[in-house]
């Protein structure tokens, strides 16, 4: 009676029960938290810990939902934008985007002084970083490399000179930029160069010593022994004549100040980095010196008259010998010496 009834019963739910939803045969076994629908054991996934079952494609909507409240909740925080702020920075920096260029900049200066025109100081902020590697490369035997930035150098200075053309300036820039060509191996060019620079250069400018000092090493590098020599000579006899003139002395003691209080303090500053860069402020002194090396080396006539004043400039004028004075006797007592103050630095 028992198993009758057992039967029967279960002969009762299996009608009531509903169908899985995939196999319409297999009666369900589980019902889906989100849709509601009805799997057999068959179509359900291990779910550890589960309180309830899901199945899977509710299972992949809930994680896209979660993941988008996941990524407007980023949105939301004020660090987020800080961040993304310094990334596009950075990459806006690298690719120079927003940077003028040197055209526009010239077109946007071109009503101000010349000391105040953006493009020839980038310019000359170039060469000056092409020098600083040159430098390094000659310290370590590099030629190649070095003529190569020699040669950027130069094309650097020269687009300075012409951004600051009819300028103070442009005679520096015009030398440094011969120079850096003969340091690059163009030595014909910078010769052409210096022989262009006469109507600019006279023999009354201050820099007219370096500019036959820049034609010997040119001339020389050509093979042009005798014209090396012959500017060479004009130049140390125009060195010897303004050491030897106290007037001209005072001069270079008065000029710098004289420049400096009666011009625009920013023109004066920009002058001296120009002639930094360029390498013509070289004093005098150092100037002889190294055209003497030059001419050493290259086995050239020193003047005789050059190497007397060296001697005298190094070692001092040459002091009369001092009388000699009979000595004290023994009776007699030292005379004192008398007191006399003598400045010997003022």
């Amino acid at each position: 009676m028992r198993e009758e009834l057992g039967t029967l019963l279960n002969e009762v739910h299996e009608h009531d029960l509903p169908h899985c939803s995939t196999h319409g045969d297999k009666l369900a076994d589980v019902v889906c938290a989100e849709c509601g629908q009805f799997f057999c054991w068959g179509d359900v996934s291990f779910q550890a810990n589960a309180a309830q079952f899901v199945c899977d494609p509710c299972r992949e909507k809930r994680s896209i939902r979660a993941a988008r409240r996941s990524f407007w909740g980023w949105l939301k925080e004020p660090f987020f934008y800080v961040g993304l702020s310094v990334v596009l920075a950075t990459v806006a920096y690298v690719l120079g985007v927003g940077n003028p260029s040197p055209e526009e900049l010239a077109r946007s200066d071109r009503q101000k002084p010349w000391y105040l025109r953006r493009a020839g100081k980038l310019w000359l902020a170039q060469a000056d970083r092409a020098k600083a590697r040159i430098s390094i490369l000659d310290a370590a035997g590099r030629a190649d490399d070095m003529k190569a930035w020699a040669a950027l150098a130069a094309r650097a200075l020269g687009q300075a000179a012409t951004q600051w053309k009819g300028t103070e300036a442009e005679p520096d820039l015009r030398l440094g930029e011969a120079m850096m060509f003969l340091k690059a191996g163009k030595a014909q060019k910078a010769f052409d160069m210096l022989i262009d620079l006469e109507d600019l250069i006279h023999p009354e400018d201050a820099l007219w010593c370096y500019y036959l000092h820049c034609r010997a090493k040119a001339a020389l590098a050509l093979g042009k022994t005798r014209l090396a020599e012959e500017h060479w000579r004009i130049m140390l006899a125009t060195v010897e004549q303004a050491e030897t003139s106290r007037n001209s002395l005072f001069g270079n003691m008065l000029d710098p100040l004289m420049d400096f209080y009666s011009k625009d303090r920013a023109a004066t500053l920009c002058l001296h980095k120009v002639r930094s860069v360029c390498g013509t402020a070289m004093p005098l002194r150092q100037l002889r010196e190294e055209a003497i090396r030059e001419m050493r080396r290259s086995g050239l006539a020193i003047p005789p008259s050059v190497f007397d004043r060296s001697l005298q400039l190094d070692f001092g004028e040459p002091q009369p010998e001092a009388e000699d004075k009979p000595e004290p006797e023994d009776d007699e007592a030292p005379a004192k010496p008398s007191k006399k103050v003598v400045i010997e630095r003022f």
